[in-house]
């Protein structure tokens, strides 16, 4: 749960005692990470104001507070808000060595060691590091490399979530907060990361 492994997977594949420590199985499908969430950015060279620097993941755009739900089961590696520009960031490590991360979190809820279960919660949408506006930034790394989640996911429930925030806003029932309520982090069912290996 160190910044040496956000690290590791950052920078490559995830260590293999991770990935067997994840446990559960990943489907062919990811679930849509915030169910109200609507398709903000893309992934790849779509920046405006930097349209030379690639966009390795995909933003999604939500009311702050809104549930960050797993994509997959997995064991969550780092949980913390030292890597710079992301806030606070979840990693969590797929039993097929993917690996996932959730950016500018308003707070995570479960800590590094955590095996988490597809579609549990895992944070809330914030607006922290370096973001302009309440959002959920949403990578995926497969091989150690990014990877476009958007083919991953079941259907398209980008349209839904879209669709269904346009309704609420004509009819007066849009919330700002979602009716979330803000609960202490889970602290339970946590296992030890292992250390990653000496890069030397």
């Amino acid at each position: 749960g160190t910044r040496a492994a956000a690290s590791v997977v950052l920078q490559g594949r995830p260590h293999p005692r991770w990935v067997a420590a994840a446990g559960g199985e990943v489907g062919d499908h990811l679930l849509w990470p915030v169910q109200t969430g609507r398709f903000g950015r893309g992934f790849g060279y779509v920046r405006q104001t930097r349209p030379d620097k690639r966009h390795d993941g995909i933003d999604i755009v939500a009311a702050e507070g809104s549930t960050v739900r797993a994509v997959a089961d997995g064991l969550v590696v780092y949980a913390d808000n030292e890597v710079r520009g992301f806030g606070n960031v979840l990693m969590v490590v797929h039993p097929n060595g993917w690996v996932s991360l959730y950016a500018h979190l308003y707070r995570i809820t479960v800590p590094a060691g955590y095996r988490v279960s597809a579609g549990e919660r895992v944070g809330f949408v914030g607006n922290t590091g370096i973001s302009h506006a309440p959002h959920l930034h949403f990578e995926l790394r497969v091989d150690g490399r990014p990877a476009n989640p958007l083919t991953l996911f079941e259907g398209r429930p980008w349209i839904d979530a879209y669709r269904t925030w346009q309704r609420q806003l004509a009819d007066g029932t849009y919330r700002a907060a979602s009716g979330t309520s803000f609960s202490a982090p889970i602290t339970a069912g946590t296992i030890q990361v292992p250390s990653c290996p000496s890069r030397g």
